[in-house]
């Protein structure tokens, strides 16, 4: 009779798999990335400088996207050939 995923052994088991064999590769895993962040510390701040240098100015009217359509679809017809 096969066991269910919720009985204590299976949670048992899993629970030592998580902490004993996952928990070293996860620990491995953070370890390279914070040595490429840390050789890559200088980038990021030249970025975030050229960022805050462009605005966006958010105020003023933008079109929906039922006029977008519409323009696009005036557009198509007059294209069209008439004779």
């Amino acid at each position: 009779m096969a066991k269910s995923l919720r009985s204590k052994g299976k949670l048992r088991s899993k629970s030592i798999k998580r902490k004993e064999v996952f928990q070293k590769i996860e620990d491995s895993r953070k370890e390279r990335i914070f040595e490429k962040l840390s050789k890559d510390d200088k980038k990021p701040e030249e970025d975030t400088k050229m960022e805050e240098d462009k605005k966006i100015s958010t105020s003023g009217w933008r079109p929906s996207r039922k006029q977008q359509y519409k323009k696009k679809q005036a557009s198509k017809r007059s294209k069209s050939l008439k004779f």
